[in-house]
């Protein structure tokens, strides 16, 4: 990320300090921090740390409105916020309420320092496989966010799941990290690359939105999974129609969130990209993702609109009708 990486021996250590200190701050399973940073390795750190901790992170876009901040940091009541400096300040109205403790992660304070650096025990903690791993906020019936608690045991059977997944990058391949941490996908992009060993390449909100740009990154860096949404998929390979760039190390491309379309655009963008899957995932937020199905033939021959797929592993799928029966 912009000239700074982090190897895992680095990673481990920086966040079991980080988690050592949550715990000492009260940080236990069920209870919830909050984070709200840039994209940034130190985002990756929170992440890990609350975990560790037994605790369940709630993201905080920067960007949302401060009325917005405040309701959500109100409605979550958690025991920490981890964030940055330039957040703390610009941010100061939402984050008022002082019913919980601020962590800068940019600058680490002497408790953090000087706190142990091994791994935390999930029994000495009681952490158990029903207790909630995140906290994502939607926009719910009546206009105001609504918190959708996400268990430890859906998202492990997730990461094994993946494991087995031919959308998983062999040994050390590279992921692009794309979506905010304010939706379900940012788990996968980070933690399916963390649990297999492989390089999470960062980008900042500005590359982000410049599909000509992230097309070079993908090049420059060899990316060789990336997860989007339908729409920027759609931009993405509309820029690539104009670009020269390499992007045959393209091996998987993740779609979901939305109802993907086959353009001729997307066509001709995986036919440049050769060998590369398209996956198509489906799940509500509730549940994460729930139906998969792959890509992997001519482009020519795909479907204007890619069925959502079959289940994956250890979820059923039952069609209902208007009063909740099964249907024929």
């Amino acid at each position: 990320y912009e000239n700074q990486s982090l190897s895992y021996a680095e990673l481990n250590t920086r966040a079991n300090r980080l988690a050592h200190q949550l715990i000492a701050l009260g940080v236990e399973p069920d209870q919830r921090v909050a984070i709200c940073v840039s994209r940034s390795p130190a985002m990756v750190v929170g992440l890990l740390a609350v975990l560790k901790a037994g605790g369940a992170y709630v993201s905080l876009d920067p960007s949302y409105p401060v009325e917005r901040l405040a309701y959500m940091l109100n409605d979550a009541a958690p025991v920490v916020l981890l964030t940055q400096s330039v957040l703390a300040d610009s941010s100061k109205h939402a984050f008022s309420a002082a019913d919980y403790t601020i962590v800068l992660l940019d600058a680490p304070d002497a408790a953090q320092v000087e706190q142990p650096d091994h791994n935390p025990e999930p029994q000495t903690l009681g952490l158990t496989s029903r207790h909630p791993a995140y906290i994502i906020y939607t926009s719910g019936s009546t206009g105001l966010p609504k918190g959708v608690e996400m268990p430890q045991a859906g998202l492990l059977n997730l990461l094994q799941w993946h494991r087995q997944s031919p959308s998983q990058p062999a040994g050390n391949g590279k992921t692009l990290q794309f979506a905010a941490l304010g939706f379900d996908v940012a788990f996968q992009e980070i933690f399916t690359t963390l649990c297999e060993g492989g390089c999470l390449v960062l980008i900042n909100e500005s590359l982000r939105r410049q599909p000509e740009q992230l097309l070079r990154l993908i090049s420059q860096q060899r990316i060789d999974r990336i997860f989007l949404p339908y729409i920027a998929l759609q931009h993405l390979a509309e820029a690539a129609s104009h670009s020269g760039e390499d992007f045959s190390c393209l091996a998987h491309i993740v779609t979901a969130g939305e109802q993907l379309r086959i353009t001729p655009a997307i066509q001709r963008f995986l036919q440049r990209a050769e060998g590369c899957r398209l996956h198509n995932h489906y799940g509500p937020t509730e549940s994460h993702v729930t139906t998969a199905y792959i890509l992997d033939q001519d482009p020519n021959r795909w479907p204007t609109l890619p069925p959502i797929g079959r289940p994956i592993a250890n979820n059923r799928i039952y069609i209902l009708d208007t009063c909740g029966q099964p249907v024929p």
